[in-house]
């Protein structure tokens, strides 16, 4: 079950990624978290084709690239400073990271030079 603070988080989530990727991508709740039952587990089709993983868990946030390996934290993968913790749920933090994110899927798509040549 939502409480008021989810709900104001999950639409702040899908606002950011409207107004990062907008018709470039859909936004799909679809999963409990099998280790938590306050753990969500959702997906942005971004561009079409990388299914990006969203964690949300008590009003934080992480968020997964996929690789052929599986699934990386944007952590590890930016170089660019991502907010973390509650900062990363805030609408400021949320378009703070989903631009890293923009920034790395760009360059996995040979668009862009990426967070590794900025």
């Amino acid at each position: 079950m939502w409480n008021k603070f989810d709900l104001v988080n999950i639409e702040n989530i899908k606002a950011a990624t409207f107004e990062v990727w907008g018709d470039s991508a859909s936004f799909v709740i679809n999963e409990e978290g099998e280790e938590s039952p306050n753990l969500r587990i959702w997906h942005i089709l971004a561009y079409g084709c990388f299914d990006v993983r969203i964690e949300y868990c008590h009003g934080m946030i992480d968020i997964y690239l996929p690789t052929e390996e599986g699934y990386l934290n944007l952590v590890q993968v930016a170089r660019r400073q991502v907010a973390r913790g509650f900062d990363g749920i805030t609408p400021r933090g949320l378009m703070n990271n989903f631009q890293v994110l923009d920034k790395e899927l760009l360059r996995m798509m040979g668009q862009g030079p990426g967070l590794h040549n900025d």
